[in-house]
């Protein structure tokens, strides 16, 4: 059972707390604001998918997915793709260990960076397939260590392996 609650923007501030980059939540319930719509237009649409996404992590990884591969997650499911001109300042400013806790307490910038970053890296890991992602989560879920999973599931022997990797193809 998945709870949705759509709020006005000038609600949902005021219950949520949330940062003003934040376009919506999902602390269990998705809370989305809508401010004036009539209608699901396509930005609403890519909204509920990216928060429904992170509802079916949440019961998939067990609650033990690192927030990058969360939200990279998310992001790849609601159409996005990453931008290498977005990457170019991501990789001296955030590393994915630095990403594996929430996002909540970011500014604007380094949010954009961290969420950036993080689809790049999720990209990387599916290029095969989403199945690699699938059983990267169902690793987590059993309690496997986001090292031990990618080794079992990637061609990375780890998360540094991985940022390497990551690393190399930005400076191409």
């Amino acid at each position: 059972k998945i709870s949705a609650v759509f709020y006005t923007e000038t609600t949902f501030s005021n219950i949520t707390n949330a940062p003003s980059w934040v376009g919506a939540l999902n602390d269990g319930k998705l809370r989305i604001p809508v401010g004036g719509l009539d209608s699901v237009n396509d930005e609403l649409s890519r909204t509920i998918t990216h928060e429904l996404t992170h509802s079916f992590i949440r019961f998939k990884a067990q609650g033990r997915c690192p927030t990058w591969l969360n939200e990279g997650i998310a992001q790849i499911m609601e159409g996005r793709t990453s931008s290498k001109d977005r990457l170019a300042k991501a990789e001296s400013l955030v590393s994915l260990k630095m990403l594996e806790g929430s996002f909540m307490n970011f500014s604007t910038s380094t949010a954009s960076v961290a969420y950036s970053y993080s689809l790049f890296a999720t990209e990387v890991l599916a290029e095969r397939g989403n199945t690699t992602l699938m059983k990267i989560l169902e690793d987590l879920g059993q309690n496997i260590g986001i090292d031990a999973a990618l080794s079992r599931n990637t061609r990375y022997k780890n998360l540094e392996d991985l940022e390497n990797e990551m690393k190399r193809r930005l400076s191409q």
